[in-house]
C-alpha cells in the first residue's frame, strides 16, 4: 500500500510539473506574439524625413 501511494504522489508531481511547463510555455508564446505584433505595428508607422536629408541620385540635377 505504501508503494502504491508513493507511485500516486510521483505521478501527481509529474502531472503538476507538466502543467507548470505548459503554463510557462503559453506565457512565453503569448509574450513572443505580443512582441511580434508590436514590431509589425512599428514597421507600418509613418516616418517623417526632411527632403534635404534624402540621398540624391547620381543623375539628379538638383
Amino acid at each position: 500500500m505504501a508503494q502504491s501511494s508513493a507511485i500516486v504522489r510521483s505521478v501527481q508531481k509529474e502531472t503538476q510539473s507538466i502543467k507548470n511547463i505548459e503554463m510557462k510555455f503559453e506565457s512565453t508564446k503569448r509574450k513572443s506574439e505580443e512582441r511580434i505584433a508590436k514590431q509589425r505595428k512599428v514597421k507600418r508607422g509613418t516616418i517623417m524625413v526632411n527632403f534635404h536629408d534624402m540621398p540624391k541620385h547620381a543623375n539628379d540635377s538638383r
